[in-house]
């Protein structure tokens, strides 16, 4: 996919720059600067639930729910990796699929991550996730199992 947006704004296009995001970067040599983003205190859980959003998925395999995070960045996978394994204490392993590497969490792991990524989210910003994500997460009970396996396959994208 593509994603095109612009800024006037030169102080946001600097920083924009200085943490990495150049234009046309998957053509250019460049990495995101994680080290300097996550120094200037941005919120972590909404990064998160951004890459996911964009990178990321919610299944079932019989009654339970998944969640995968993907990425060719191997850097960014072990820094969301590292930060879920560090401060939320689920532990996964990285898996390598076609050079994209891969992220997976299960049943009560995977309900935890979604409802630390979606309780930063205020409610008068709903719009601030893909709906058919977060309608699946609304259907994993605490363990992480899938109350309506109906509506729950019925719900994509």
């Amino acid at each position: 996919g593509q994603f095109v947006w612009s800024a006037s704004n030169s102080k946001l296009y600097c920083d924009l720059v200085d943490f990495g995001v150049v234009p046309n970067k998957s053509y250019v040599d460049s990495k995101l600067n994680f080290d300097l983003m996550f120094s200037k205190n941005l919120d972590f859980a909404s990064f998160v639930l951004g890459f996911f959003d964009s990178d990321g998925c919610i299944s079932r395999i019989e009654k339970y729910g998944y969640i995968y995070f993907n990425s060719s960045s191997e850097d960014l996978i072990y820094i969301v990796r590292n930060w879920i394994e560090d401060n939320l204490k689920i532990f996964s392993r990285v898996s390598i699929f076609n050079s994209v590497y891969r992220l997976s969490y299960a049943s009560k792991s995977a309900k935890i991550i979604l409802n630390w990524m979606y309780s930063f989210i205020d409610k008068n910003y709903s719009d601030w996730r893909i709906s058919w994500k977060y309608n699946r997460y609304k259907l994993l009970d605490s363990f992480g199992k899938v109350t309506n396996a109906k509506i729950f396959d019925e719900l994509k994208m």
